[in-house]
């Protein structure tokens, strides 16, 4: 991952300067002639904030209270609820139990449904989330939003929209900062 401080092209070169000579041979030095390549660029997700996620598992444990549901499994059902971060797999069908069970083993948010028969034969289609822990500040703000909801709908105190902003802008002030990794 590095920030681009300048782009050129030349004919069918493109450049792009990475703000420092070592990094730029350290790239250069691991792509090897007659190596087929595929590159991606696309501009880095700001991280969640520790705030945001302290918020939301207190909101989660009110929620838990007042519902007497494990907090987890609130949690948990929110994951599979707000979009654009999972992804399907056909999984033979005597490897899936084994490879949830896996994957599951990564975090308390990284759960896995099982979608019923692939259309090749004797495999499953799985359903794998990405936990919380990998969320950018669109995602996990998603998250926060269906527990505010939920907590709204139990009359659970919560922030209001101007008190989450600023938490979220707070959070963007500290960790939009240019850093070469």
């Amino acid at each position: 991952m590095f920030e681009v401080h300048a782009v050129e092209t030349e004919g069918k070169w493109v450049k792009l300067d990475v703000g420092s000579r070592v990094y730029a041979n350290r790239i250069a030095e691991q792509i090897k002639k007659g190596v087929d390549y595929i590159c991606e660029l696309k501009p880095k997700k700001s991280k969640r904030s520790n705030d945001a996620n302290a918020y939301f598992w207190a909101m989660c444990g009110k929620l838990a209270a007042k519902l007497r549901i494990p907090k987890v499994e609130i949690y948990r059902e929110y994951i599979k609820e707000i979009g654009d971060n999972f992804f399907i797999s056909p999984i033979e069908n005597d490897k899936a139990d084994k490879v949830c069970k896996a994957w599951n083993e990564k975090g308390l948010g990284w759960v896995t449904d099982n979608l019923g028969n692939s259309k090749i034969s004797g495999y499953k289609n799985i359903c794998f989330y990405f936990g919380s822990s990998t969320y950018d500040t669109e995602q996990m703000s998603r998250l926060i939003d269906l527990c505010i909801q939920d907590c709204k709908e139990q009359d659970i105190d919560v922030l209001n929209d101007r008190e989450r902003s600023l938490m979220l802008e707070n959070w963007d002030a500290k960790t939009n900062k240019s850093d070469i990794n």
